[in-house]
């Protein structure tokens, strides 16, 4: 059942937005090496936006392009680890085609 939130419920829910969003920009810049640091990567990348793989590596916040395969090989290699990826379905395929209603 839908209830409106009251006004305290909605300042906890923003004051408990803006933290995860402050922690998600600061991690940002220090890992990523900004030197404007968290202000500089608000104002300059973030503010909510999504970004598609080339424009993250234009912005610096990837170190590269790629699909799944090539995200798990790099975590391997960066963990020291071997992986095999077992594959359960044909992700070139719509997951509309592996449902029916029938």
């Amino acid at each position: 059942m839908h209830q409106t939130m009251s006004a305290e419920q909605q300042a906890r829910v923003a004051a408990w937005t803006d933290e995860i969003y402050q922690g998600f920009v600061t991690k940002v810049a220090a890992c990523r090496n900004f030197d404007g640091g968290a202000e500089w990567v608000d104002a300059q990348l973030a503010r909510g936006r999504v970004f598609h793989g080339a424009e993250a590596l234009d912005n610096g916040l990837v170190d590269s392009v790629g699909g799944l395969e090539e995200a798990l090989s790099i975590a391997a290699e960066l963990a020291g680890r071997h992986f095999a990826l077992r594959c359960f379905m044909d992700f070139r395929r719509s997951l509309a085609s592996y449902c029916s209603c029938h």
